[in-house]
């Protein structure tokens, strides 16, 4: 019988793609069936009311009904009886708990390695978790189109003198959970890396609406986009966007690692990112941060 790996999705667009990533590399690897639970992880997000956003020419089969109560009850056994450690098995099957590492897990693969149903929770989010079947990947991501008439003429107008900046206030975060995410990054660290670049045009990406402090804390000539100024798009097509630009400058924000790591792949690209990433292996090491 054939070998599965079961993961649950949460999180945004950034996360899916990272928990995506690292499932679809293990089954690659392993040649086993992908199993995805993309509804029931969101049901209990109340703060942010995420929901499925990955691609969807991305491949894998939903999880049945069945399959998740196992997977439950596995989540719920670990929890009682190996709370301490980052993977519990019974039997052929193990499951993975990522959430609380702070580094990329060296033995991961060798681990799961040994068993025949890999049961996975996380955020996994560093490029070494799928780094076998990158190109694979990325490609299957950027497969996808800009469909917004507006965002697609911006796509054709930027250069390799333009730069983007990705600024992530976690303003829709509850105070006591944007600390969970690393903290939030300074605007002093938007303005101290602009310093570093040569370009003629910044583009500030940001959920935040007060448009004045942008421009007051990081530079009064940037051009704010986002849906507030008339971008409506999906997060999908902000990402193959963000691709098309050769200078970052990123909070800690796994949306933006993604749109500069899928430009990383086509080109050479010049980025600073924050370091303050919950997961200290997130940051490639061949980009700058500070």
């Amino acid at each position: 019988m054939q070998r599965k790996i079961y993961i649950k999705l949460i999180g945004g667009l950034g996360n899916q793609l990272f928990q995506y990533a690292c499932a679809k590399n293990l089954s690659v690897k392993m040649n086993a069936e992908l199993i995805i639970d993309d509804k029931y992880g969101f049901l209990l997000d109340k703060n942010f009311k995420r929901k499925l956003q990955l691609p969807s020419n991305c491949k894998y089969n939903k999880i049945k009904f069945s399959q998740l109560l196992f997977f439950s009850f596995l989540i719920l056994i670990k929890k009682i009886f190996n709370k301490s450690s980052f993977y519990f098995n019974i039997g052929n099957n193990i499951i993975i708990d990522e959430t609380k590492q702070n580094k990329f897990i060296n033995n991961f693969y060798s681990i799961a390695n040994k068993f025949k149903n890999i049961y996975l929770i996380g955020f996994f989010q560093s490029e070494r978790y799928f780094l076998e079947n990158k190109s694979l990947i990325i490609k299957e991501i950027l497969n996808n189109k800009i469909k917004n008439n507006k965002m697609k003429k911006l796509s054709k107008s930027i250069n390799k003198k333009h730069i983007m900046i990705g600024v992530r206030l976690f303003e829709e975060s509850p105070k006591k959970i944007a600390n969970n995410f690393g903290g939030i990054e300074s605007f002093n660290f938007y303005k101290k890396s602009l310093k570093k670049f040569k370009f003629s045009k910044i583009f500030c990406f940001s959920t935040y609406e007060n448009f004045e402090i942008l421009k007051k804390k990081i530079a009064k000539n940037i051009n704010i986009i986002n849906k507030k100024k008339g971008y409506k798009a999906s997060d999908l097509e902000y990402l193959l966007l963000l691709s098309k630009f050769s200078k970052f400058i990123i909070s800690n924000s796994s949306f933006y690692w993604w749109g500069a790591y899928l430009a990383d792949y086509n080109k050479d690209i010049n980025i600073i990112s924050s370091n303050k990433f919950k997961n200290k292996s997130t940051i490639p090491n061949r980009w700058m941060n500070y």
